[in-house]
């Protein structure tokens, strides 16, 4: 029988390390609650403290930041496209742009503002100055509650426009979180020295909200990315954070993208990155280098910087060095996205294709968009019934453009959408031409050298302790391949931003919240791709030494226990095999071989046959050779709407769903607790083995999983219900 159930509710400790993360993508756009960081937070603390209607103020505020970002041709994504030369490459943000046009035109035509008005061009000024002046200044000067549709209009687009989701890429949020930042403290932080008092003050309440959000959540260390221009502050604050509150946030400072044209890479590592790696700023530890998404990535440049500056970085990295063992060179790869020149805003679609919109295009959008709204406003009124699994959506981009497109005029114009056949097709294919581009880098050799890259940075060199940030295609074969390389997971953002192009419609996305938001439904199928492309535990990863020595062990007449028991040493040996350099860092001694021991008896279950022996032995052996995908990262909480602590549940749920045998029925808890301690174990010691000595705290429990069951086979469900831990 494939049923299955967790037996107790069991509670779920903090996962205390953020391994992939961007300092800009970190806050929520609004919290659980009033105390909880967020942007909204931080506005209505800033600027409205004392109004009894801080939180709405703080949500129009938000607001009026992006229809500033629009009134400005040289920030608005669409008059930049409009004025440029080439169309072909995607403006970022231009997504994130239509957004807000579509929300001033909802915001117009709810206060009556002259269709004259509602039907300016999207890259020109006059709509986005009319709502700002005549709407949300008018709320935000009023003593009074403001209007209420206006509220739920600004909410809703506050979270499409500083957050992604299906319609928008992630990229360009963070494009929009930047502007905020600008806004809100009056400048640029290049230009942080320059900067009044108030500004440098602003900034920092920005920081430390971020760092408060990360301590509050259960995390305690980090590797959090920013930009070279924002680092000499962040590093001076996170030291200060650092001492007060006994945290470890680590600093990575990240390119501006891979794909710079030639020579330009390795020109800023030099010019730009190199001095803060030469500093005395101790919480910089590393380098990171940005995705591309939708290009090729230039890993030689990258590697050749490396090598050249090696001997000068051994001054701060190393044994008994200020900085860490190792310098942390984290690449993103193997992520993708969707968008590009046919899969991008409207807009901008129309903008490559045909040149400028005829005259009534302007005209006749607006009255469409407000069509649009009304009927997405019946058809959530009409859908009262919904299931504890499922949310009533409110579906205005559904209605906008059906199957991703909208037609005007016998011209089809494509919208982007992550669950469109386009948008999975083109993640996908970026971003495995990027792991492969890496891996012949990886494999060539330099000119004026006998060895690969590989060989000469990754295992000849004891200074670079080298990172792979998503890569959720081919992930099995770059492991297998490059035993001196990690990665870390971030499944939920991976599911958002629809890198992994695990859902291939709206409806897939939607039934499937249990995985997004491990509340609700997941696919079987869901798990199993996802099991299969970070975590897979088939005998085929094995060696065939290691099959040939379970083969012989399940057939032995003792009881289970017994044969682990007598076969300690070899074991050990597999397990030492397996993990490699994080093995010597850990705490208790035989700590490793207890867990796979308990994890072996409980995925046997009751059933003690060879042939159950063999499948637990095998599959438990096959998660410990799987360490390098178990070290979690929640890429920009807010930014994609994950969190660390559900990185952590998700992960624990894909490990139980491929460590069950066929016939078990009941999930002890016991196999939960193991499976925390051995993440939270590889967590901590892969820290002490690269960045330096480090004691994870084991806070409150966080989250406490109330239900998991299922059916394990194809095409079917596991239901994941969850509560948070009141502390």
């Amino acid at each position: 029988m494939a049923y299955f159930k967790l037996a107790p509710v069991t509670g779920i400790t903090n996962y205390p390390v953020d391994y992939h993360s961007h300092f800009t993508g970190i806050l929520p756009v609004r919290g659980k609650d009033d105390r909880q960081p967020s942007l909204v937070n931080l506005l209505a603390e800033a600027l409205f403290r004392s109004d009894p209607r801080k939180s709405d103020k703080a949500e129009l505020q938000l607001f009026d930041y992006a229809l500033r970002f629009m009134m400005d041709e040289q920030t608005n994504p669409l008059a930049r496209l409009a004025s440029s030369l080439s169309r072909a490459e995607y403006e970022r943000a231009e997504c994130a742009a239509e957004n807000i046009y579509v929300a001033a035109v909802l915001a117009g035509h709810i206060d009556y503002l002259d269709m004259d008005l509602l039907a300016e061009p999207a890259y020109r000024p006059d709509l986005y100055d009319a709502v700002r002046a005549r709407i949300v200044k008018k709320a935000l000067d009023s003593p009074v509650k403001p209007d209420q549709s206006l509220m739920k209009l600004v909410r809703y687009f506050n979270g499409k426009i500083y957050s992604s989701n299906k319609h928008t890429p992630f990229d360009d949020c963070y494009k929009m979180r930047g502007a905020f930042v600008k806004f809100f403290c009056d400048g640029d932080p290049a230009e942080f020295e320059k900067w009044d008092d108030w500004q440098q003050q602003r900034y920092r309440a920005w920081i430390r909200a971020t760092f408060d959000y990360l301590r509050e959540e259960g995390i305690t260390h980090t590797q959090t990315a920013a930009t070279q221009d924002e680092m000499k502050e962040l590093a001076t604050r996170a030291a200060e954070y650092n001492a007060e509150n006994h945290t470890s946030y680590k600093l990575l400072v990240h390119t501006p993208s891979q794909y710079l044209p030639d020579g330009k890479l390795e020109a800023y590592l030099k010019d730009a990155i190199l001095p803060l790696l030469s500093d005395d700023k101790r919480d910089i530890v590393g380098i990171d280098l940005l995705g591309a998404e939708n290009k090729v990535g230039n890993y030689r440049e990258l590697f050749e910087f490396l090598r050249a500056q090696e001997t000068g970085l051994e001054a701060n990295f190393g044994q008994g060095k200020p900085r860490a063992l190792k310098l942390i060179v984290h690449i993103h790869c193997g992520e993708g996205s969707g968008f590009g020149s046919g899969n991008r805003s409207m807009i901008g679609y129309y903008l490559y294709e045909a040149g400028f919109p005829e005259e009534s295009f302007f005209e006749d959008l607006p009255r469409y968009i407000i069509k649009c709204y009304k009927a997405a406003e019946g058809k959530q009124l009409a859908t009262p019934r919904g299931t504890r699994g499922t949310a009533t959506p409110f579906g205005l981009f559904d209605e906008l453009f059906h199957d991703n497109s909208l037609t005007y005029r016998g011209r089809l114009l494509r919208r982007f959408d992550i669950s469109s056949e386009t948008s999975r097709e083109l993640a996908a294919y970026n971003a495995k031409r990027n792991v492969m581009a890496l891996s012949e880098t990886l494999d060539s050799t330099p000119q004026d050298a006998d060895r690969t890259w590989y060989r000469l940075l990754a295992e000849d060199s004891a200074l670079f302790a080298f990172r792979l940030g998503h890569d959720y295609y081919y992930r099995n074969f770059m492991a297998a391949k490059y035993p001196q390389i990690a990665f870390d997971t971030n499944l939920g953002s991976n599911a958002i931003t629809g890198a992994s192009g695990l859902f291939s419609s709206i409806e897939s996305y939607r039934i499937n919240r249990g995985y997004r938001h491990l509340d609700g439904y997941i696919d079987t199928n869901v798990l199993r791709a996802a099991g299969d492309a970070v975590a897979y535990m088939a005998s085929e990863a094995l060696t065939q030494e290691q099959i040939a020595g379970l083969t012989g062990m399940s057939m032995q007449p003792e009881a289970l226990g017994e044969i682990l028991e007598g076969s300690k040493d070899w074991i050990v040996q597999q397990l030492q095999s397996a993990l490699g350099p994080i093995y010597p860092q850990v705490v208790t001694k035989d700590s490793f071989y207890d867990k796979y021991c308990s994890l072996v008896l409980a995925t046997a279950g009751g059933v003690d046959t060879p042939a159950y022996r063999y499948q637990a032995m095998a599959r438990v052996l096959a998660l410990f050779r799987n360490w390098r995908s178990y070290l979690l990262g929640a890429d920009g909480q807010g930014a994609e709407h994950s969190d660390i602590q559900h990185e952590f549940l998700r992960m624990l749920i894909l490990l139980v769903y491929g460590l069950l045998p066929t016939g078990e029925t009941r999930i002890d808890a016991k196999v939960l607790v193991d499976l925390q301690y051995l993440l939270r174990s590889i967590a901590e010691s892969y820290w002490r083995a690269t960045v330096g000595p480090v004691e994870f705290k084991l806070l409150q429990d966080k989250v406490r999983l109330e239900l998991l069951e299922g059916f394990k086979a194809p095409d079917s469900v596991v239901t994941v219900r969850r509560s948070a831990v009141r502390q």
